[in-house]
């Protein structure tokens, strides 16, 4: 499955505070554990400070973290 980048910031500033973006980017457990504390609202601080981290990522390296390793890019 490929990841795109958009979709992971879109989820993770929409629904972050529940896990949606943990459970699209690969990492269901994070998003078991977003759900579980969502009333606390330390799950939405948390993901208001991710979706600044992705937004700071290039494609590049989103693609290297998230989809399997492999590079999207046609780097030499």
């Amino acid at each position: 499955m490929v990841r795109n980048r958009g979709v992971a910031i879109g989820l993770c500033f929409l629904l972050g505070g529940v896990g949606a973006h943990r459970f699209y980017l690969g990492r269901p457990w994070s998003g078991v554990f977003y759900g579980l504390l969502c009333w606390t609202l330390i799950p939405c601080i948390m993901a208001l400070c991710e979706t600044v981290a992705l937004l700071g990522l290039s494609d590049e390296d989103f693609s290297w973290k998230y989809n399997s390793k492999k590079c999207l890019g046609g780097g030499a």
